[in-house]
C-alpha cells in the first residue's frame, strides 16, 4: 500500500471525512520501503484501526457480514490459487457459445473505460488482479499518471494478486480487503468502477452499484462483466443449482439493468453473448 494512495482513502464508516493516516500504536513496528508501507496500522478518529500486512489494507478485519459459499471458495485453496489460469481465462468462451478471449475482454473494458485519461480506479472483486493489471499496463502505455485500487474480501485472493502484480513490475496497483457496498472512496473521486465477474455472486448488487454511483467523477465510467439468466431449460436448471447451492444469481437483463437505473447509473453501451453481459454505464445527472 502506498502512502500516497493510503492518504486518498477514508474509512467505509464515512467515506467523506478526513482520509485515513498511518499510525503507530505502542511498540508496533511499521515496514516502510520506497513509499510503500508492508505492515502497519491506519487509523482516523474513531474509525479503524485497520491492519496492514503483506502491503494489503484490510478495511474488514473481524467485522461479520454474509458470505455465500461461492464468495467463501475464494479464501481458500484451490480456488485462490487457479481461479484465473483455470476458470477465467475459459470461461467467456464456455459461457458466452463463441470463441471469446480475455484479450478481446480486455479491448472492449479499454475502449470503454479509457484508462489512458488516468485518474483513480477502482477493481471490484479483483480476484487476481486481471482487470488491475490491465489498467496498470494501459498507464504505462500512454505514460499516464493513474492508480489501481484493488479490493476483494478473500485475502487469498489479494495475495495472488500481489504475486501476479509483482511480476509484472507494475508499482500503480495498491490492494485492500475492502466490500463493495462500503467503498473506501470520497465522494465523485473515481475515474473508473470495473468489476469482472463478481456481481452475480457477491450479493447486494444494488448497494453496490449505488456505492459505484457515488464514487464516480461526472465523467467517469463504469464497467461490469456479468451473468445473465439462461434461456435454455438445461441452463436454467444448471443456474437454479449453483443459486441454491453456491449462491450466485442470475437475473435477467431487464432486471440487471432496471438495478443500474435505480442506482442512478445510465447506460450508454452494452453487449450480449450468450448469458455472458458487458454493460458500460456513467452516472445519471441529478435529477434525471
Amino acid at each position: 500500500m502506498r502512502l500516497e494512495t493510503l492518504r486518498r482513502l477514508h474509512a467505509p464508516e464515512d467515506p467523506n471525512g478526513p482520509p485515513l493516516m498511518l499510525v503507530i500504536a505502542g511498540t508496533e513496528a511499521t515496514d516502510e520501503r520506497d513509499g510503500d508501507v508492508y505492515t502497519g496500522t491506519a487509523q482516523i478518529g474513531t474509525h479503524g484501526p485497520y491492519a496492514i500486512r503483506d502491503g494489503v489494507l484490510d478495511l474488514i478485519g473481524s467485522h461479520e457480514f454474509a458470505v455465500s459459499p461461492a464468495q467463501r471458495s475464494n479464501f481458500f485453496w484451490p480456488t485462490s490459487s487457479f481461479y484465473e489460469q483455470v476458470w477465467r481465462t475459459r470461461s467467456l468462451s464456455l459461457l458466452a457459445g463463441e470463441a471469446f478471449s480475455v484479450e478481446r475482454e480486455l479491448v472492449l473494458l479499454n475502449r470503454w473505460v479509457r484508462p489512458e485519461r488516468g485518474g483513480l480506479y477502482i477493481d471490484i472483486g479483483t480476484s487476481h488482479g486481471l482487470y488491475a493489471r490491465d489498467l496498470a499496463h494501459e498507464f504505462h502505455r500512454h505514460g499516464t499518471t493513474g492508480t489501481v485500487l484493488a479490493i476483494d474480501i478473500a485475502p487469498a485472493m489479494l495475495r495472488r494478486a500481489g504475486e501476479l502484480i509483482a511480476q509484472k513490475g507494475y508499482t500503480t496497483i495498491d490492494r485492500a480487503r475492502a466490500r463493495a457496498q462500503a467503498l473506501p472512496i470520497a465522494n465523485g473521486d473515481a475515474a473508473g468502477v470495473v468489476n469482472g465477474g463478481t456481481f452475480n455472486e457477491m450479493g447486494a448488487q444494488a448497494d453496490a452499484l449505488h456505492e459505484t454511483r457515488r464514487v464516480l467523477a461526472p465523467d467517469g465510467v463504469a464497467f461490469t462483466m456479468s451473468l445473465t439468466a439462461a434461456r435454455t431449460r438445461i441452463g436454467t436448471a444448471v443456474q437454479s443449482a449453483l443459486q441454491g447451492g453456491l449462491g450466485i444469481i442470475f437475473p435477467t437483463i431487464t432486471d440487471t439493468n432496471a438495478l443500474y437505473d435505480a442506482a442512478g447509473l445510465t447506460i450508454t453501451d452494452q453487449e450480449q453473448h450468450g448469458i455472458v453481459l458487458l454493460t458500460r454505464a456513467v452516472p445519471r445527472e441529478p435529477g434525471k
